[in-house]
């Protein structure tokens, strides 16, 4: 089930760049645009199956890295090379139009912060901070947000000064993992009781912080979606394909890989895999019958 089968008319444009850093700033390592990278822009909810896969198994390799920090950044540099930053700025507030505000108003939102609200100079700093360029010499023409129809605080969202904390972002992505596992395997008895005890209660823990809509101004109105980052968009993507009956989420039987797939008869990420998986069966097979 895709978001625009639901959400006939949206916008959820994003952007993405050629190429990534990190720096790191006040102790805290933020991942953002290398010097001299090129933007392009596309929507992001055009091929969320992709999406919401890549974004389940980076938090499982990451998960499965925990210690190890370089395969963590590698990690998190092949997903935002291939689908940008998440936009913690944008999906934190809990108005998204705050750049003429003194304050961003954060409510239980401000919990990775520490704060429920944020002079807005203060919030901006935190995420543009990160830049080579200092802050009184960033300059933000009303150039992508405006062309996608964005409000003004995406100029600094989908900048190359703007910045996010890495382990924000590998955090969420590996919270995203642990449920979808816990979701597939809550009732499997290869699991004791107290394991299944536990994946059942982080199954239902999942919360979504919504999507905002605008009304169009000319002819018979009609709701407009606003997707105020990539994380909603996953999100929502995500829900959408766990509840689906089709069960269009699967594990490579295989590899393990997390893949998108509505043939409800799918084990495989693809005829590699089944391959290897029938050869080693068959031999499984031969050398029992020895």
């Amino acid at each position: 089930m895709e978001i625009k089968n639901i959400f006939k008319q949206t916008n959820s444009m994003w952007v993405k760049y050629s190429d990534y850093q990190i720096r790191n700033v006040n102790n805290i390592e933020y991942i953002l645009p290398a010097a001299g990278a090129k933007f392009s822009v596309y929507d992001s909810a055009e091929n969320t199956a992709e999406l919401v896969a890549d974004a389940i198994q980076t938090g499982q390799m990451i998960a499965d890295n925990e210690n190890n920090n370089e395969e963590i950044k590698r990690a998190m540099f092949s997903f935002t090379r291939k689908h940008g930053l998440i936009g913690w700025m944008m999906a934190l507030p809990l108005e998204k139009t705050f750049d003429d505000q003194k304050q961003v108003y954060l409510g239980r939102n401000g919990a990775l912060l520490k704060k429920t609200a944020m002079p807005t100079d203060k919030y901006y700093d935190f995420f543009l901070g990160a830049s080579e360029t200092p802050r009184d010499e960033q300059t933000f023409p009303p150039l992508i947000a405006y062309t996608v129809k964005r409000e003004p605080e995406y100029e600094k969202a989908f900048s190359v000064y703007y910045g996010e904390p890495l382990l924000w972002t590998a955090a969420w992505l590996i919270d995203l993992y642990h449920h979808f596992f816990s979701c597939k395997n809550h009732d499997k008895p290869a699991f004791t009781h107290n394991e299944r005890m536990v994946m059942r209660k982080k199954a239902s823990n999942f919360e979504h912080s919504g999507i905002t809509y605008n009304l169009t101004a000319t002819g018979q109105p009609k709701i407009s979606w606003q997707f105020d980052s990539l994380k909603t968009v996953i999100e929502t993507a995500y829900g959408l394909m766990l509840t689906d009956e089709s069960q269009p989420l699967r594990i490579c039987k295989n590899c393990g890989t997390v893949y998108h797939n509505a043939n409800t008869r799918s084990e495989f990420c693809g005829v590699k895999c089944r391959n290897q998986f029938n050869v080693r069966e068959f031999r499984k097979r031969k050398n029992e019958e020895r």
